[in-house]
This record gives structure tokens, C-alpha cells and sequence, in this order.
């Protein structure tokens, strides 16, 4: 996306940086209200907030960042 689309981020990058477990509960309320299922809630977020993998701020996300 960076570089196809000119982003400064990539979008899994900036779910890191926001956080998951923020973009979770953002998307369920979404789902929630709009009732639409466009905003349904990917399993791939719900496994990731599981495991306690929330981003930058727990080390690991869509990017590990234990080691820097």
C-alpha cells in the first residue's frame, strides 16, 4: 500500500500503532449499530486480541516489535 497507493503507512502497520484491541471494539460497535455486515468483526482480529497480541503496545501484533 505504501507504495501502490502512496500511503506514508501501511494499514496493518497503522492497526499496530492504534492498536487492535481499539480497532476491535471500534468495529463491533460499528457492526452493532449499522447493523451492516461490512463492519463485521474479522476472526483474524478477534485471534489476535486473544492472544493478547494488541500491537505496538504489547510487543506483538501484525508485526513483532519484541526485538526492537
Amino acid at each position: 500500500m505504501k507504495l501502490g497507493a502512496n500511503m506514508p503507512i501501511g494499514p496493518l502497520r497503522l492497526c499496530d500503532l492504534v492498536g487492535i484491541d481499539v480497532l476491535l471494539m471500534v468495529v463491533e460497535y460499528f457492526h452493532k449499530e449499522f447493523g451492516d455486515p461490512k463492519f463485521r468483526p474479522s476472526l483474524a482480529l478477534k485471534q489476535k486480541v486473544r492472544a493478547g497480541h494488541y500491537g505496538v503496545k504489547s510487543g506483538k501484533g501484525f508485526y513483532d516489535y519484541s526485538k526492537k
